[in-house]
């Protein structure tokens, strides 16, 4: 058998070693092991896990706990290994060193593995003085990264009394942690040292160069773009699933281009365009959301525009004024289409529509652009003559309307 040679409490009041069995001269029969000494040590306990060894070759892991009612001192641990008509021996010496402290539960603090992102249950650190006299300069070191603290110890622990540490652990990587927080004070055992273990679980993480896509106002019927910029700000691929719009204005928007398909490694970039045409004249909004590997599961974008008429017919109004029953007078007015191609049916309507005539450069049908409207009145009469210009077309605010007045005299 081999093993250290000897074995020193921790502060927690533990103490574990770990035995090898190899065969030896033709020792390779099941070997059943038990233990002597331990009920010398006033207030300790001890175990062997296995107890049995088969052919003689393995290992088996001594753990010893004590209470505080342990005598400081060096002790003999014996661990004898039977194999039929055969014992052998081996004697270790366990050192229960001076000390007022103890620390529970253990002197190593597994956290797990826990998602970049989220943070781990707490874990309770707790340091009691059993001893008669206050320990000073206790001072709790430095969270080594990945893991943060609070605490009720001050700066002396009275005795009788206990404090504790809750220790958190939020890893900032996908990597195994293994970390010592340090602990020094005036008791004899110092520093006293707790090792604080964990994995961190990697979690794609991306950067939006923005998540809102305001596109303000947009004329009817034409589409604007606009796009955000994703990068992998994290350590591992950020890989894509769906990307859907909903909403009361989802049909308004789409996804004209989405370089983002595929996987992102660490620190690439692709990038999301959005079209929006509104096909009415109100405020509109949607959310885009895709399917990710972040932590959340997806991400989101939220768009937002309102549509604007297309045409525009200025002056809304044409006063003729007083001319002689039969001469002529002419106004224009002008037709401006901003959006897409429109078939346009110009008429004039209203109570005298026989007193006013036009004629026109606009076609039939209007592209982006303007044209106009020579409107001329021809009193027929001495009365007081109305009627409208009318330009019926597909936009929202169709038929626009020009109000026309003269008077014949």
């Amino acid at each position: 058998m081999m093993n250290t040679a000897g074995l020193v409490l921790d502060p927690s009041g533990q103490a574990v070693s770990v035995y090898t069995y190899e065969p030896l001269d033709g020792f390779d029969t099941t070997l059943n092991l038990t233990m002597d000494g331990i009920t010398e040590i006033p207030g300790a306990s001890a175990t062997l896990t296995p107890t049995t060894i088969p052919n003689g070759s393995g290992s088996s892991t001594f753990s010893l706990s004590t209470t505080t009612a342990v005598p400081p001192g060096t002790y003999q641990v014996t661990v004898l290994a039977n194999g039929g008509s055969t014992t052998r021996a081996l004697s270790t010496f366990l050192v229960i060193p001076q000390t007022s402290l103890r620390f529970s539960p253990s002197m190593t603090l597994n956290f797990g593995t826990i998602t970049v992102g989220q943070k781990s249950a707490p874990q309770v650190l707790t340091i009691a003085n059993f001893g008669t006299k206050s320990v000073t300069n206790l001072a709790i070191g430095t969270a080594p990264a990945g893991f943060s603290y609070t605490k009720t110890c001050g700066s002396s622990l009275a005795a009788g009394k206990s404090c504790t540490v809750t220790i958190t652990f939020a890893p900032n990587g996908g990597s195994s942690y293994h970390s010592p927080l340090t602990i020094t004070d005036s008791d004899p055992t110092s520093p006293q040292t707790v090792t604080l273990t964990g994995q961190g679980n990697p979690v794609a993480m991306l950067s939006f160069s923005t998540h809102l896509l305001a596109f303000n106002m947009v004329v009817w019927n034409t589409a604007a773009m606009m796009s955000s910029v994703v990068t992998n700000t994290g350590s591992v691929p950020a890989t894509f699933g769906s990307f859907t719009f909903s909403g009361t204005g989802a049909q308004y928007y789409a996804l004209t281009s989405n370089t983002c398909t595929g996987g992102l490694n660490p620190g690439d970039m692709c990038t999301l365009t959005v079209s929006f045409t509104p096909e009415e004249l109100t405020a509109t909004s949607a959310t885009l959301t895709i399917v990710d590997n972040v932590l959340a599961g997806q991400s989101v974008i939220t768009t937002s525009g309102t549509g604007k008429t297309s045409i525009t017919v200025s002056p809304k109004t044409l006063l003729f004024g007083t001319h002689k029953v039969g001469t002529n007078t002419t106004k224009t007015v002008t037709f401006t289409n901003a959006g897409n191609p429109l078939a346009v049916a110009i008429s004039i309507t209203g109570k005298n529509p026989g007193d006013f005539s036009y004629t026109t450069t606009c076609p039939a049908t209007v592209a982006k652009g303007s044209c106009t409207v020579s409107v001329t009145f021809t009193p027929q009469a001495q009365t007081a003559d109305s009627a409208n210009l009318e330009f019926n077309d597909g936009d929202p605010t169709s038929p626009q309307i020009v109000t026309m007045t003269g008077t014949g005299s």
